[in-house]
């Protein structure tokens, strides 16, 4: 049995309703509905300010940044053309020539290209630090 987006919505909206006649405080509206009362008084709140139907409308701050094929393939012919140089350095020479190049980090260059299948990425060995032993000052038998 699972509960429907659209159940949860109207007891939220009843509870709420209740909350803003005074019949009910928060403490106990949470309480009714299983909500964490912090969290209850963060939905009140954003259905005060955006009303029942923003409730649960999760906003996304910014548009997800996305490569068109054309810059796609100017990466590619920039790392075949340029004998197959650093990443950073192919960044560097792309945001010169091409100002108007979407302002990419290298990891996002290296992802595509070997998405792209240009780039292989290798073997990423770990690199282990040498272990040692710091003398001991303590005696405990001074003198």
């Amino acid at each position: 049995m699972s509960i429907k987006l659209e159940d949860k919505l109207l007891s939220l909206v009843k509870v709420f309703s209740l909350v803003e006649n005074r019949s009910m405080t928060l403490k106990q509206g949470s309480k009714l509905l299983n909500y964490s009362y912090w969290h209850f008084t963060r939905l009140y709140k954003r259905y005060l300010k955006e009303g029942p139907k923003n409730l649960f409308k999760g906003e996304r701050k910014r548009e997800r940044r996305k490569m068109s094929e054309k810059d796609i393939e100017l990466l590619k012919s920039y790392y075949l053309n340029l004998k197959k140089l650093q990443i950073s350095l192919l960044r560097y020479f792309l945001k010169l020539d091409r100002p108007s190049f979407p302002d990419i980090s290298c990891e996002w260059i290296r992802k595509t290209l070997i998405r792209e299948k240009v780039y292989s990425p290798g073997d990423r060995r770990r690199v282990f630090r040498k272990r040692f032993e710091a003398p001991s000052t303590w005696n405990p038998y001074p003198g």
